[in-house]
């Protein structure tokens, strides 16, 4: 075990001060725990090989997913405001003609310091910037060392874009004796691997939010709600990653193999879109997604700016793709959301097996937010399989991770316990989609040149190594450098050439 500390100069400015004061209180609820045998390296390597193999025959591994554009939905349907026009109807100016002159007043400065913080917010939103008070944090954090992992053994495609699928059964039944991180959910505990990449985050609520169990609890209320006011087909009660019966549905934007393009997720039935879009404007999730967008930003922001590129190119070409909704302006960082409830099930009883995610984007983190009403202690665990770790994952908090190349799964609850969870995700067929130059795969190679196919063919051998550019240095973090400006590509690359030339040694026990 491993302990460091990196002191941080006081700041001059009064407003400095006072965040200076709040990251020195927040500076404890953050840990950092090291796999040093953990090779993202080989996992991304891995990954990028099973996919060319599969995506030369012209089978894809991504999710298939019915699009808004592909069916006819009902015209009667209730429109889904835009961002732009909820904000439109309210006028901050109007108020009710009982208030005095004062009252007024005091009512318009109040709605100016709130648009300031807004114009602040949708500033670092538009940079992918973080808030000072957040970055020392994270320079006051403690890293844990641990010695049994290598990042780089992760399962990647050859292309580069999802993940290889699920670790065969035989590799699952021999990881015996599970060890348990006993996660109580007050720290935010970062997973590092022996280069010092961030590859995982075990998100612990707001620090200064005490009434976090409030947000649990209304979550619950809101699932309970939207359960009764949604219908489920058999198809929305069972999947691939099913360790049991509950219903999920999604909602964004999405792409896959055999797609013509990227386009929204289509969700059938009026009754079914009211209700989706209900639990969407729920108070409690708004601050739910605030704050795991804020995590993911901070100690993944390489990965949230190149999200952000992708996503703004998708909406320029086709404006009438949406995101899903977000209670911040340009404050999302994933292209889709899956709610998994009770459905037609007695209960909520949100339980998977051992899967991975292999459509998602490679190298990109989900975010699984656990809710409900449950002894953390008795079920619920989450389970990293690649590494052989069972996580205690309490209700109301968050765990990102590259979901697309760690197979996981959660353990079963206690009766008469509820577990519901909230994922946040973005398709790598997005990716690639933008990637080719707004076109599939098929229309790519129809019209590109020699240069093109050999440049493809070039970047499809090493799409690997930017997935691992993209991952936080956690040195990075602790200087300030969250944004991984200052080492550059080229201390990258020679990392990697390094890591190419000669294999990683493991410790002596």
């Amino acid at each position: 075990m491993i302990w460091a500390r990196k002191p941080i100069k006081r700041p001059a400015s009064n407003y400095a001060a006072f965040a200076f004061a709040k990251a020195q209180l927040l500076a404890s609820n953050l840990r950092a725990m090291r796999f040093r045998s953990f090779d993202l390296k080989a996992a991304l390597q891995s990954e990028n090989a099973c996919r060319a193999e599969k995506e030369s025959v012209g089978d894809y591994l991504d999710e298939e997913l019915v699009l808004e554009h592909e069916i006819s939905l009902e015209s009667s349907g209730p429109h889904v405001l835009k961002v732009s026009e909820s904000s439109a109807q309210a006028e901050p100016g109007s108020s009710p003609p009982h208030l005095t002159a004062r009252q007024r007043r005091n009512r318009r400065k109040t709605e100016l310091k709130r648009e300031r913080r807004r114009e602040g917010a949708r500033q670092r939103d538009e940079h992918v910037e973080i808030a000072g008070y957040a970055l020392a944090c994270a320079q006051e954090a403690r890293p844990y060392s641990l010695d049994d992992f290598d990042a780089a053994s992760l399962p990647i495609s050859n292309p580069g874009w999802v993940g290889k699928g699920d670790l065969p059964k035989e590799d699952l039944s021999s990881i015996k004796n599970l060890r348990l991180f006993n996660w109580k959910g007050r720290d935010t505990v970062a997973f590092l691997d022996r280069k010092d990449r961030l590859w995982a985050l075990l998100g612990a609520p707001p620090p200064r939010a005490k009434d976090w169990e409030e947000v649990n609890d209304g979550l619950v209320e809101a699932f309970q709600k939207y359960d009764q006011s949604s219908t489920f087909s058999k198809e929305d009660m069972q999947n691939r990653r099913s360790g049991g019966e509950y219903g999920l549905r999604d909602e964004g934007i999405s792409f896959a193999g055999g797609k013509t393009r990227p386009g929204n997720i289509a969700v059938r039935g009026i009754k079914n879109r009211a209700a989706l879009k209900a639990f969407s404007e729920n108070r409690y999730l708004g601050r739910v997604l605030g704050h795991t967008g804020r995590l993911y930003c901070t100690f993944a922001n390489k990965l949230a700016r190149e999200s952000r590129r992708v996503f703004g190119e998708l909406q320029d070409k086709f404006p009438e793709i949406r995101l899903p909704s977000h209670p911040s302006i340009g404050g999302n960082y994933w292209a889709a959301r899956c709610l998994n409830s009770a459905g037609r099930a007695k209960s909520a009883r949100v339980i998977t097996k051992a899967h991975a995610d292999y459509g998602n984007w490679a190298p990109n983190w989900c975010c699984v937010t656990a809710v409900g009403k449950f002894d953390p202690d008795k079920g619920g665990h989450l389970v990293f399989w690649n590494v052989g770790l069972a996580i205690r994952f309490p209700p109301g908090c968050s765990v990102l991770f590259p979901s697309a190349l760690v197979t996981h799964s959660n353990m079963p609850i206690q009766p008469g316990e509820t577990r519901y969870s909230i994922v946040q995700y973005s398709p790598g067929g997005l990716f690639r989609w933008v990637y080719n130059g707004h076109m599939t795969d098929e229309d790519f190679f129809s019209s590109a040149s020699e240069e093109d196919l050999r440049r493809w063919s070039e970047d499809k051998a090493g799409r690997w190594k930017d997935g691992l550019r993209l991952f936080t240095k956690w040195q990075e973090l602790l200087k300030g450098d969250y944004k991984g400006e200052e080492l550059g590509d080229l201390s990258e690359l020679s990392e990697l050439e390094e890591d190419l030339e000669r294999p990683a040694k493991r410790r002596r026990k």
